[in-house]
């Protein structure tokens, strides 16, 4: 048998046999490095996705709150064209402004509406908070806006038309005989007859004017004046507004019996109404008929009047001591009793008073349901904040 070297000597090669387990452990590292390669990938397209993911929230949440931010704008918007809509504390239904999510979009492709909205609670409001829903309606992206809005009527008041401020004007005639103690100026479309004439030489004293549109020839001829009419849009939207939770709606002939101030709550009356009053502020009467007033009513403690009567006939001041407030009506004022009057009269009637006139104007007006002078009422957003 040829020996070993013999065998290597002719070429042969010894064949050495593997070491035990050689191929199974090149096996788990490639398993291992290809696990780890592919945990780096799913690492990474997780993450890339996640990434994307996220970019589309935030753009979807962008978009929501962008249409939020345009119903406020709008919002805005409204109270801006008739600062009475604020004024007169209106929902946003009543605004024709969604209070719940509308069906379709409303604003561009999106949608917005109106969750909640509440006003100062004082008669004359200085603010509104609201907070609105935008939604981003493919997607389903839902923010809110919370955001606070100021109406700032000028000084603190309402600016009513000037109209309201001159002291007393008629659409009809003024006659006067007898004592009188006027501190306002007087305009009368139909002229004025004024006994005696010291009457007359006091008022110019005072430096108040004194006029007419009867007779052009005169020296205190004046151009007719535009002596508002209650209209029957107005005694609706007064109706609709008495409705409301704490204001008073009364139909019929009404017997009234109140005192001190009435926190700016207005009484809408279907007819004729007798009030007596104790030292009332605060409120308004409106009555598609006649009013009758017996007692008091005074200014606020800043001195303004924020009572207001406004009749679709006559206003009868019957037994009184002292009236302030804005007597506005489609008829005449009658004054009965013997007392002071402050404020202002508009009416379309005439007005007649045998003696004991004393009648004081006063410019300070604070009722937001006369008309207002709209142009100088500002509204703002104070500051908002995304929920």
């Amino acid at each position: 048998m040829p020996s070993a070297f013999n065998q290597m000597k002719r070429g042969t090669r010894l064949r050495t046999a593997p070491v035990p387990g050689s191929r199974g452990a090149a096996l788990v590292g490639v398993l291992l490095t290809m696990l780890v390669i592919t945990l780096l990938g799913t690492t990474a397209f997780i993450t890339s996705t996640t990434e994307l993911q996220i970019g589309s929230n935030y753009r979807q949440s962008l978009t929501a709150f962008y249409s939020a931010e345009a119903g406020l704008q709008q919002v805005v918007s409204a109270y801006r064209s008739d600062p009475r809509l604020f004024l007169w504390k209106k929902s946003a239904a009543e605004m024709n402004l969604p209070d719940a999510e509308p069906a379709a979009a409303n604003v561009g492709r999106q949608k917005y509406w109106i969750k909640a909205l509440r006003y100062d609670p004082q008669p004359f409001p200085a603010y509104a908070e609201i907070l609105l829903c935008g939604k981003e309606p493919i997607h389903q992206a839902l923010t809110h806006i919370r955001a606070t809005l100021y109406g700032q009527p000028p000084a603190g008041s309402s600016d009513v038309p000037a109209i309201f401020k001159q002291g007393i004007v008629t659409a009809g005639e003024f006659q006067l005989s007898g004592g009188a103690d006027i501190r306002s100026n007087l305009h009368a479309n139909r002229g004025y007859r004024i006994e005696p004439a010291s009457v007359v030489d006091e008022l110019k004293a005072r430096n108040f004017s004194l006029s007419q549109s009867s007779d052009p020839s005169r020296t205190d001829y004046r151009a007719e004046v535009a002596v508002p009419r209650i209209l029957e849009r107005d005694f609706q939207e007064w109706r609709s507004l008495s409705q409301r939770p704490g204001q008073r709606y009364l139909a019929g002939p009404q017997q009234l019996s109140l005192s001190g101030d009435q926190g700016g709550r207005l009484f809408f009356i279907e007819g004729d109404v007798t009030l007596q009053g104790v030292d009332l502020r605060g409120l308004t009467v409106v009555a598609t008929g006649t009013i009758i007033i017996n007692g008091s009513a005074s200014p606020d403690q800043a001195q303004r009047v924020t009572a207001a009567f406004i009749a679709g006939r006559d206003i009868i001041l019957n037994q009184f001591q002292e009236l302030c407030g804005v007597f506005w009506t489609n008829g005449s004022l009658i004054q009965r009793g013997s007392g002071q009057v402050v404020g202002s009269i508009v009416s379309q009637g005439d007005l007649a008073r045998s003696s004991g006139f004393q009648f004081s104007s006063r410019a300070e007006i604070l009722n937001p349901y006369l008309p207002q002078n709209l142009s100088s009422f500002v509204v703002k957003v104070g500051g908002w904040i995304q929920m």
